[in-house]
């Protein structure tokens, strides 16, 4: 049996953890002076997120280190935050068990969602 066969297989059985391209956006926290937020946007479908609260900019730019951001594109869209309001990291790659653990599914019946702080 080849690599890809196993492969195909484990896809079909949906046990493989693709990647998800999308948008990472960072602003100011709506719910805590000082605090950044981090939500992730798929480009293709996938259910709303809701936002990751960081009390400091050290806590953030240790998040997006782990996730494998680098770090010119984190201070720029640190530093956009900081002038516009909000910045973003696009065509941002993570996995689907990294989405499910950093930003939980916001109810479709609430139009928002408390973040989570960190």
């Amino acid at each position: 049996m080849t690599l890809s066969s196993v492969l195909r297989i484990l896809g079909v059985l949906d046990m493989l953890d693709r990647k998800q391209e999308g948008m990472l956006r960072v602003k100011a926290s709506g719910t805590q002076s000082g605090a950044l937020d981090v939500t992730f946007a798929p480009n293709f479908g996938g259910d709303p997120r809701a936002a990751k609260t960081f009390a400091s900019r050290e806590a953030l730019e240790t998040f997006l280190s782990d996730l494998g951001v680098p770090e010119e594109m984190q201070k720029r869209a640190i530093g956009e935050a900081d002038s516009r309001g909000s910045g973003s990291i696009p065509r941002f790659q993570v996995s689907q068990t990294e989405v499910e653990e950093n930003w939980p599914k916001v109810s479709r019946k609430r139009s928002s969602a408390i973040p989570e702080q960190i």
